[in-house]
């Protein structure tokens, strides 16, 4: 169970903080138990009953991301050319549901790989690619900012010199 101020990967909407744990004065709330949580991002508040089958986890420590972030070089990925445009909707949507900071950072690779691999080509990233670069991206810039107490620019950087160590 989460606590007060915990901060909380929520979905796949960003960072959110558990302002308390309570029996909100909401319709249909009955007597259960509610996380209420604002994001950090955007301002909007979300209520999700605590017994809910919901995406939601912890954001990782400092220590957990750093190693995480250390391993992404050598982190094994997905193929993505090996997907059809019609499937790779279906594949991020699933693949990004689980959260876990480690599979966001494979899919970043996964992306990045494909993006690195049109270079020098009349060829780019799709929309999904763009969009799903672009979504998983801001989850982990979000993520990484808060571990490590630094901008999202900071942040940004910081998985970019992790994805590419010797162009640093």
């Amino acid at each position: 169970m989460f606590q007060k101020n915990d901060l909380v990967l929520y979905r796949t909407e960003g960072v959110y903080r558990v302002e308390d744990v309570c029996v909100p004065d909401i319709s249909g709330a009955s007597d259960r138990l509610y996380y209420v949580m604002q994001s950090l991002s955007t301002k909007t508040t979300a209520y999700t009953p605590v017994d809910a089958d919901v995406l939601i986890r912890r954001i990782s420590s400092k220590t957990e991301a750093l190693a995480a972030l250390n391993d992404l070089p050598e982190m094994e990925t997905v193929d993505l050319a090996t997907l059809s445009h019609k499937h790779l909707k279906d594949f991020y949507t699933k693949a990004i549901k689980d959260q876990e900071f480690r599979n966001l950072l494979g899919l970043y690779k996964a992306i990045m790989t494909k993006k690195d691999s049109l270079d020098g080509t009349t060829k780019k990233l799709c929309q999904t690619d763009t969009t799903y670069l672009r979504k998983i991206t801001g989850l982990l810039n979000e993520e990484i900012s808060l571990s490590f107490d630094i901008s999202e620019e900071e942040a940004e950087e910081m998985l970019f010199n992790a994805l590419y160590p010797t162009l640093n």
